[in-house]
């Protein structure tokens, strides 16, 4: 492991909320949680929601056995405070334990103190009462360095030795001034005296917060605990909070649901990317270190998904998650004794249904009333159903008085669109020519061309549809834990229609770890099914503007479900579907359906959708899937029974242009 991965950690630390854990027994399981979100508004630096991240990280790290905690919330996070607390773990670390480090809080870069940066500039975590703008005299003891964090971390990575492992998550930026709504965690300029102009060593890419530090050579020690570091975002980028939470650190906690103990740091990559693809469009999480080893040193549990309660009144009860983690009304849920680690496994106590839900929590009815304290029982998800799929879009950029009634008469008869400024997913503008356009309202990029305005909307409608469609099929996670399939693309060499030559998959990773093809390259698609039995597959692809292709099988060139089964344990390339990438530009997203029996989608992707198509298929998640492209019908698509026999996986790469 050398200097850079330390460096790049701090990065990630500015994105992922630092969390290390300790955890007594068995596990060694251990967790440190610093969450800043309330600094001294004499410092300059505004509030952020770091606090929301501390409760959504701990449940999740709970369900993986983590059940000792360390956390430092606001002043008792100053950089005194955060040292002393590394001593103590450092002091207390053992053999073979496994931590995870959080840090939620503000980022920001801060003038070199030793010459050892490339770009001239320090890494820094925003530590409680450290300033936001520079004063003579101050040489930023109060922020916490990259290097005095990667110092700390080395010193636990020996303790902790080679059996050891160590997770860092950064969840904050240290990139340029925010002039974008959202709230944003760091955004103010790099912190030095007037006419400071530091000495670049070199051309650098910044990865996450930090940059790379390849002439030094800390952490190749074989006997030190490896490491990996995830962040919310590059150098250059500001990393956004979403509805009260940190963008990473919420899409962290839905990737940390439903493990095997073979999950590769590889994995569930991926799935954080996907997550993030959907929740944070603009920023591009990052990851470094040894990242195909198998989590948490292969000790991650196999737990299917469950909800804690917050409150019970007889019949009546209050669960602690919300739509953000997949809870919506309609869905139907059982209760069981907590430790149950899947519904199969325990005593059903009682049913309900969930008949309220926001971003943070929901009300259930229960079939009968429960006695006892909220953390005698687990909630569990028998039938989930997925809630409102509608697009909020701004159209106050629209001028024309006429065409913005016209718009907003549209969306109140069109169920996938809502008018929400404060919240729109897309800002509609418009031109003398009598065209639309729709923009990402957070990142500012252009999502389609020109769109009319003369056609009663139609093609807005077909958009929207689409986009709706794609971001439906993306945020669907059916679990299963007996499931564990791993699905990449590798890169190829090809002549005349033949693949020559495979070629090192480093070739094709961008500098943040997620995989990146250009136009001009091509691929072939890698499957491994880790689970104990043989599994049939289908994968579809997701563009960034919501269209869907079928991958495998493809009806259109008359493939059968039924081909595509992999025996337990076997890997297999696919030589007879080389892939090829094209526009639209972006993050892209192969959704992975693994089954039991075969699944049929040939009826949907023929016909894309029509309801025809419904009396050709044999199973709800086929059902579910037709659904998804009947999605003018409005909000509350149908409802997934837990029980079936399938799983999801998602594979993230980005397109690019030739450069």
């Amino acid at each position: 492991m050398t200097k850079k991965i330390t460096y790049i950690i701090f990065t990630l630390f500015f994105v992922f909320c630092f969390s290390t854990g300790f955890a007594q027994g068995k596990s060694n399981k251990k967790a440190l949680i610093v969450a800043i979100g309330n600094y001294d508004e004499s410092t300059g630096w505004t509030s952020i929601s770091s606090l929301n991240d501390v409760a959504l990280i701990e449940n999740s790290l709970r369900k993986q056995g983590f059940d000792n905690f360390s956390i430092l919330r606001d002043s008792e996070a100053t950089k005194v405070g955060i040292v002393s607390a590394f001593d103590e773990y450092i002091n207390l670390a053992q053999k073979g334990d496994i931590y995870v480090i959080h840090f939620s809080s503000h980022g920001q870069q801060i003038m070199d103190n030793n010459g050892d940066e490339l770009d001239g500039y320090d890494e820094a975590i925003v530590a409680y009462g450290a300033p936001a703008y520079y004063s003579d005299g101050y040489d930023g003891e109060l922020h916490l360095r990259d290097e005095e964090l990667g110092d700390k971390l080395d010193q636990l990575r020996t303790k902790v030795g080679k059996t050891g492992d160590i997770l860092v998550i950064v969840d904050a930026c240290h990139s340029g001034t925010a002039t974008r709504g959202k709230a944003a965690r760091g955004g103010k300029k790099a912190l030095a005296p007037p006419g400071y102009s530091p000495a670049k060593r070199g051309n650098s890419k910044e990865i996450g917060v930090f940059e790379p530090q390849s002439n030094n050579s800390r952490g190749l020690d074989s006997e030190m605990a490896p490491m990996v570091i995830i962040s919310a975002a590059r150098a250059d980028e500001l990393n956004y909070e979403y509805n009260g939470y940190g963008s990473l650190s919420l899409a962290v906690a839905r990737s940390l649901e439903n493990l095997s103990p073979k999950n590769s740091y590889r994995t569930i990559f991926s799935k954080i990317a996907k997550e993030m693809s959907i929740i944070a469009p603009n920023q591009n999480p990052a990851i470094e270190g040894d990242i195909d080893r198998s989590l948490f040193a292969g000790e991650s549990v196999a737990q299917e998904d469950y909800y804690t309660l917050s409150s019970i009144n007889n019949d009546a009860a209050v669960i602690e998650s919300g739509t953000l983690m997949g809870l919506n009304e309609a869905s139907t849920i059982s209760i069981y004794p907590s430790g149950t680690t899947t519904p199969e496994a325990g005593k059903q106590i009682t049913s309900g249904t969930i008949t309220f839900a926001d971003a943070f929590s929901c009300n259930a009815i229960l079939s009968s009333g429960l006695d006892g304290k909220v953390t005698d029982y687990w909630v569990f998800v028998e039938n989930k159903s997925f809630g409102n799929v509608s697009i909020p879009i701004n159209l106050n950029t629209i001028n024309k008085s006429t065409l913005k009634k016209s718009l907003t008469e549209f969306t109140e008869n069109f169920a996938l669109a809502s008018v929400d400024s404060e919240n729109a997913t897309f800002n509609v503008t418009s031109n003398k020519f009598d065209q639309l356009s729709l923009v990402f309202s957070q990142s500012g990029l252009l999502f389609k061309g020109k769109i009319p305005s003369t056609d009663g909307f139609k093609q807005l409608k077909k958009v929207l549809s689409s986009y709706a469609q794609g971001r439906f099929l993306k945020e669907l996670e059916i679990s299963n834990s007996d499931y564990n399939i791993e699905v990449s693309l590798i890169p190829v060499a090809v002549n005349n229609k033949e693949v020559t030559d495979t070629l090192d998959i480093s070739t094709i990773m961008d500098e943040g770890g997620i995989p990146s093809f250009s136009t001009s390259t091509k691929a072939l698609l890698q499957i491994t099914n880790h689970s104990s039995f043989p599994v049939y597959f289908n994968i579809i692809d997701i563009q960034p503007d919501g269209v869907v292709n079928p991958i495998v099988p493809n009806p259109r060139r008359n493939e059968n479900a039924k081909d595509y089964r992999i025996s337990a344990g076997q890997t297999i390339i696919l030589k007879n579907k080389i892939i090829s990438f094209g526009p639209p530009y972006g993050t892209e997203t192969f959704k992975i359906f693994a089954s039991y029996e075969p699944l049929n989608f040939a009826p949907i992707l023929v016909t894309r959708g029509e309801s025809s198509a419904r009396g050709n298929l044999s199973n709800n998640l086929e059902k579910l899937f037709l659904d998804s492209y009947t999605l003018s019908r409005g909000a509350d698509i149908g409802a997934l029974q837990s029980d079936m026999d399938a799983c999801t996986f998602s594979y993230v790469f980005k397109i690019t242009p030739i450069k």
